[in-house]
């Protein structure tokens, strides 16, 4: 198998996957989706010439969003809709990250503290950027989350192209020329006061979040003094183009054992 496809990773791998590891319902959701993409589990069309008889048969795709089996069009459709939006003015790629310490509060409570990190990243860049010290304009911008890195651990961040200028109060174009954007520590405190009040807020709101008060509790006896203090992961670095490449639904390592 030279040139697997995503789906024949998934029906050679996922059932070993299964006897180590315990998937939400939506991981499991997704994997059933992929492996029965397009395989005729989800019923098929059939086609039939009247000239010759010919037949075809068409099996029905999954439409699983997390699927490049079948996601393939709609993915594309959705850069060309993107890339209508770039304007001619540099862009600047900003990565958001919380501390590692908060990754067992986070993967049990994924939906609401998910969307807290898009808020504390979202305030952070709306607050400085209108600060007259630093742009002084309303900007533009894209988050993508992340809840893993290349190596599949769990580490959930945000990708952020952030464009280097805005609107001012009259309405009037204001960009960077200095070519430089934001200074990294001052947003990496910003960002880890407004998640913090963020996870604050939830906490007292939801009270039972799903073992928060008691991990926090443990943590702050150990490494939360730490937390608070220290610096959180930003980086943020020019952006050389704004395109990007969806990763397509074959695969160009070949399966060994």
């Amino acid at each position: 198998m030279d040139k697997p496809t995503v789906q024949d990773i998934f029906n050679r791998f996922y059932p070993g996957y299964l006897e180590r590891h315990t998937p939400s319902p939506e991981q499991t959701k997704a994997a059933t989706c992929i492996m029965n993409c397009k395989t005729g589990a989800y019923g098929a069309n059939v086609d039939v010439c009247e000239d010759c008889g010919c037949i075809q048969i068409h099996y029905n795709s999954c439409r699983n969003r997390c699927c490049p089996m079948c996601q393939a069009l709609p993915k594309e459709k959705w850069m060309d809709l993107r890339r209508e939006d770039v304007l001619e003015a540099p862009y600047f790629h900003v990565v958001f990250t919380v501390p590692a310490e908060l990754n067992p509060i986070i993967y049990s409570n994924q939906k609401l503290l998910y969307d807290a990190l898009y808020h504390a990243a979202s305030g952070t860049l709306d607050e400085f950027c209108a600060d007259p010290k630093y742009l002084g304009a309303k900007i533009g911008y894209l988050c993508i989350l992340h809840a893993r890195e290349s190596e599949i651990n769990f580490h959930p961040h945000i990708h952020a192209i952030v464009l280097g200028g805005g609107l001012d109060a009259q309405n009037h174009w204001k960009g960077k020329r200095d070519g430089f954007f934001l200074p990294v520590h001052v947003v990496s405190r910003k960002l880890r006061g407004k998640y913090m009040a963020e996870l604050k807020r939830l906490i007292t709101l939801c009270r039972n979040l799903l073992g928060c008060r008691a991990y926090l509790s443990q943590l702050k006896d150990k490494t939360g003094p730490e937390i608070i203090k220290q610096l959180w992961g930003v980086d943020i670095c020019k952006c050389r183009h704004c395109g990007g490449r969806i990763v397509s639904h074959h695969k160009s390592i070949p399966l060994r054992n």
